[in-house]
């Protein structure tokens, strides 16, 4: 009897080890070998399969030469086949900073330079299980590589020359593959675009640096897909003081979400949160977020209850570098160290995100360097919302009405952080009330609202959310019959 009793007890601890496993980040796994490497990059297909890039440095006696390598893994990070090399081995060729996205059917793209003083952009497809030869988007670059591929299979890569972003598309449902002429974002001002994401109609937004060298201001630029033009910039907040590092996300709201750091150097400056919708051209007030750091390789990502998760290199006044996982929401914020060695300093890192039903995966592949060099991969499985999330208060908010303008019909969505009498209410550009949409009490979390407006005239109205009798936010919204 006590020998079934144990065996029970194993097979539930069994069952339940998995789940506790995914509660941390995974222990690191060497994907490389032990040689000079940087410039890390990874991307996830929809069947999970993972692909790491990077790049091994041989020195010789008259200088060094670099080769891009590939890896992939099929297990979620815990096996990684043998590394080939998807550029020639020669002692001539030089690389820098490679990307990678993979599309709806499965392909793996990457960009990466080549070249010393005078760097290519070049542009590879793997396909079937063979890279497709090298093609060339433009023949001159500095560096500040970005890359990114949207719903409909469209590429996407900016870089910056002298002082300023270019930019060009490829759509690669189009054979032979063909890059667009590249362009800058601004035909006469000098935009540096550090971070991008796009939204459910394929339009860009950028955040970015603006003015001079020594007094950067963060900037946020549109990118109108219809017209095919940059058509907004926007100084994001008036901050005094110089900024380095940006990112960006957008929510499932619809809500534009920005990191940047504010100050001179790596040990005095902070890291502010700011957010605006969509429709709205106004920035929240600036938050802090906790973080002392302003690297400028940085990730942002905001899952579906509105939770920030930034990803950053943090280098500390004794020298050493850690890899962080800053997440909240509003005021509340905590910080969780991804991987620390005080042997080594980690120079460059990327992360990808998979969304599932109900839990995100991360996927951080980062370059370890000391006395040599590895790559190494960790990875996370967050549950939606985020773990411990009771223990993280949620401000009140209220999206922006979806879609917007709209005809008839309208979804209203909003959030309380705790059991309230809740109220929505509409009212006319007059101020005067119009009708009432939610009048009861509610418990903590998100709630939605259909708004029928078809007995009503066209124009702009206003919808008010307002919970145990204090008014919290208003938002306006264009019904057009």
């Amino acid at each position: 009897m006590k020998n079934k009793i144990l065996i029970f007890a194993f097979l539930i601890f069994s069952l339940l080890l998995p789940i506790h496993a995914q509660t941390g980040w995974s222990n690191p796994v060497t994907v490389s070998g032990l040689y000079w490497c940087t410039d890390p990059a990874i991307s996830v297909d929809n069947n999970g399969i993972l692909s790491a890039f990077w790049l091994k440095h041989i020195k010789l006696d008259v200088g060094y030469y670099s080769t891009v390598y590939f890896s992939q893994s099929s297990n979620g990070g815990l096996n990684w086949t043998a590394p080939i090399s998807i550029t020639p081995e020669n002692t001539v060729d030089v690389y820098w900073e490679t990307r990678s996205v993979t599309d709806s059917k499965n392909n793996i793209h990457v960009i990466y330079a080549k070249g010393l003083e005078n760097k290519v952009l070049i542009y590879k497809k793997y396909e079937d299980a063979t890279w497709t030869d090298d093609y060339v988007i433009n023949v001159s670059l500095d560096a500040n590589m970005r890359f990114d591929i949207d719903n409909t299979d469209n590429l996407f890569a900016a870089w910056t020359l002298g002082g300023t972003t270019y930019y060009s598309f490829c759509d690669t449902n189009i054979n032979p593959i063909a890059w667009s002429v590249p362009k800058k974002i601004h035909p006469s001002e000098d935009y540096i675009l550090e971070g991008l994401t796009l939204d459910k109609e394929n339009n860009l937004h950028a955040v970015g640096a603006y003015g001079e060298v020594d007094s950067y201001k963060p900037y946020y630029y549109f990118y109108n897909k219809k017209i095919e033009q940059w058509s907004i910039f926007d100084e994001i907040s008036n901050y005094q003081e110089k900024t380095l590092g940006c990112a960006v996300a957008l929510s499932q709201n619809d809500s534009l979400y920005t990191n940047t750091a504010v100050g001179y150097s790596s040990f005095d400056n902070t890291d502010n949160s700011l957010y605006k919708n969509l429709i709205d051209s106004v920035w929240s007030t600036p938050v802090v977020t906790g973080s002392c750091n302003n690297d400028w390789n940085r990730k942002l990502f905001v899952d579906s209850k509105n939770i920030i998760h930034l990803f950053e290199r943090n280098r500390s006044t004794e020298g050493i570098h850690s890899l962080n996982h800053i997440y909240g929401k509003g005021t509340s914020w905590q910080t969780e160290t991804i991987h620390c060695d005080p042997d080594y300093y980690i120079p460059l890192f990327d992360v990808k995100r998979k969304v599932f039903n109900d839990y995100d995966e991360y996927y951080m592949l980062y370059c370890k360097s000391g006395t040599y060099s590895r790559i190494n991969f960790q990875t996370k499985r967050i549950s939606t919302g985020i773990e411990n999330s009771e223990n993280m208060p949620e401000p009140s908010l209220l999206y922006q009405n979806y879609p917007n303008p709209f005809n008839n019909t309208t979804e209203i969505s909003y959030s309380i952080n705790k059991s309230s009498i809740v109220k929505v209410s509409i009212f006319n550009t007059k101020g005067e009330f119009v009708q009432s949409l939610v009048n009861k009490k509610q418990n903590k979390g998100q709630h939605s609202i259909v708004f029928n407006a078809e007995n009503l005239n066209s124009g702009i109205y206003y919808y008010q959310l307002e919970f145990d009798g204090v008014v919290k936010e208003t938002k306006k919204m264009l019904f057009l019959k």
